[in-house]
């Protein structure tokens, strides 16, 4: 998938092109605001992630495949899917979670929907540490460092 050392030099490559990349973080909320501060979201990161599209393009199906490959070998998570949906609308829907992360805009649109997400996971049961867990698992798989 991703190779950390190709991903740097793509950045460092592309340090001059930021600047045309419109990116935006419009939130409100002082407790949002310092969020996304500890881990590191401002708009440099941002345009990073925007000016790398193609890269999450091309491997957005890897990656959710692997991700969903981890949930499968959990029966509590495949328990609670089997309940309230199927692997193949759940991939549709965390593709498009994947690719928005290079939209360059954070605003309360943003911040709500992904309340949304959350409000569902609290309904269904679903922990989550256990998608916390899952996602680094993912990230250290797709970047070799």
């Amino acid at each position: 998938m991703f190779k950390r050392k190709a991903v740097e030099e793509l950045f460092q490559q592309s340090t001059g092109g930021w600047s045309h990349h419109s990116v935006t973080i419009q939130v409100q909320d002082p407790t949002i605001q310092q969020k996304l501060a500890m881990i590191g979201i401002n708009e440099e990161t941002l345009q990073i992630m925007k000016e790398q599209k193609h890269l999450f393009e091309e491997n957005a199906d890897q990656v959710v495949d692997q991700f969903y490959k981890k949930v499968s070998a959990i029966p509590h998570l495949m328990d609670i899917i089997n309940r309230h949906s199927t692997i193949d609308r759940l991939k549709v829907t965390q593709k498009v979670y994947f690719l928005s992360l290079t939209d360059g805009k954070i605003d309360e649109q943003y911040i709500n929907n992904r309340r949304k997400v959350g409000q569902v996971h609290d309904q269904i049961r679903l922990d989550s540490e256990w998608f916390l867990v899952l996602i680094r698992s993912i990230i250290n798989r797709s970047f070799h460092y």
